[in-house]
């Protein structure tokens, strides 16, 4: 059977007396109006095929019967067909009652495009990256979790402007945890494969490797409402130092051996579980705190010295308040110690310093008081040579006496 052309533009009536079935290839050659509202000497202008009514759509029903053979229905929709319904063009899935692609009427210019080259335009006629969103005010785009897989809802923006490219926490008071500024450096952060975080270098050595040229390469931690500490490498002899920022200069500072070839430092947990401060160089330590307070230093300790509040050396001069011997005895023993010194307790932490001024302080008034008994005894001797015979037995006992009583006191002095 031969196949059928027209020859004309084709406009189906409104009313049809019966279905017109061809069985054979049709060829309309012009233009075709489908639909209830065509009308005779319908201008087609540029239209190929033309649907037209309150209701359009294109349906492709499949009749697969087997199994293994897809056969889901199809329908490309132009419009709700409900009273104030949307006005879109949709690729329906008829089996699942589903629209997964819909445009809506009003959409902006090549709001979706997809170039030659597989490329996604957003907002783009020009796509040059796989996905490429354009948009005159900070383009988004919006990660969602709404829940209906059991899990809680959760979402997150991706964007960016002249500002910033930013994370933002669209569930949590749209919060910003990660944001990069225009200008970034190249490997302002880099993680490797190892899972070590560059910060200024592609290539990080330790878990976290900070590489810079500014005038000082370090961290800063602040607490808020606290303190900010610096940790630094200067940039002048590299230097390490650790800073409260409210303080002027350095609070702990670390050098490496410098032009003059001194030994470097080091600071060593040790195996007896103290810690350690020696140079490098030598075995042991210099200075060595073990776990339980003790300190050891192989070389002398020097202090600022005391504030001599008692006196110090004071005891020389004209004029001191010098207790006599019997004073200072009297206050000594009523108060159980040295009356400069102060008592010394038991497990109670003890200003050295101060103490050993103190302490100074009671030798020389000890001395000061031996020295007056020396001249007590050479007056007493004195009186020996020239006393009577009768009394150098009373003079010798009165001497021992007085020995004894010096002895017992330079006894309580020690």
């Amino acid at each position: 059977m031969a196949a059928i052309i027209l020859a004309a533009p084709v406009s189906l009536p409104q009313l049809a007396v019966a279905d017109q079935v061809i069985n054979d290839d049709l060829i309309v050659d012009g233009s075709t109006c489908i639909g209830t509202d065509c009308v005779n000497g319908e201008s087609f202008s540029f239209d190929t095929l033309r649907l037209k009514e309150n209701n359009t759509r294109i349906n492709f029903t499949d009749t697969s019967s087997t199994a293994s053979f897809p056969r889901t229905d199809w329908t490309l929709v132009a419009n709700s067909s409900a009273n104030g319904g949307g006005s879109y063009f949709a690729i329906q899935d008829d089996d699942r009652d589903r629209m997964p692609f819909l445009v809506e009427a009003n959409a902006p210019q090549n709001a979706l495009r997809i170039d030659d080259g597989g490329r996604l335009g957003l907002g783009t006629a020009t796509p040059t990256t796989e996905i490429h969103s354009v948009d005159g005010d900070t383009p988004t785009l919006r990660l969602e979790q709404n829940g209906s897989s059991g899990f809680a809802p959760q979402i997150w923006d991706l964007a960016g402007n002249e500002t910033n490219f930013f994370i933002r926490d669209a569930s949590n008071g749209s919060r910003l945890p990660l944001r990069i500024q225009p200008g970034a450096d190249t490997n302002a952060l880099f993680i490797n494969d190892d899972s070590r975080i560059g910060m200024g270098s592609a290539n990080p050595d330790a878990s976290l490797h900070i590489r810079d040229f500014g005038s000082n390469v370090g961290i800063r931690i602040e607490h808020a409402a606290v303190a900010e500490w610096d940790i630094l490498v200067g940039e002048t002899d590299g230097e390490f130092d650790i800073d409260d920022i409210s303080t002027t200069g350095a609070d702990f500072r670390f050098k490496t051996a410098d032009a003059l070839e001194n030994n470097p430092w080091e600071f060593v947990h040790r195996v007896d579980n103290g810690l350690g401060i020696n140079i490098a160089t030598t075995p042991g330590g210099e200075f060595i705190l073990s776990d339980t307070g003790d300190l050891r230093v192989t070389g002398t300790i020097t202090s600022g010295g005391p504030t001599c509040a008692a006196g110090c050396d004071a005891v020389f001069d004209a004029d001191y308040a010098l207790p006599t011997m019997e004073e200072q005895a009297e206050s000594m023993f009523a108060a159980r110690h040295l009356p400069t010194v102060g008592p010394t307790s038991p497990d109670q932490p003890i200003n050295l310093t101060e103490h050993m001024g103190n302490v100074l302080n009671e030798l020389e008034k000890a001395h000061i008081f031996i020295a007056q008994l020396n001249e007590r005894n050479k007056a007493l001797e004195v009186e020996l040579v020239e006393s009577k015979q009768a009394l150098q037995a009373e003079l010798i006992a009165s001497n021992a006496a007085l020995e004894a009583r010096l002895e017992q006191l330079e006894a309580s002095m020690k």
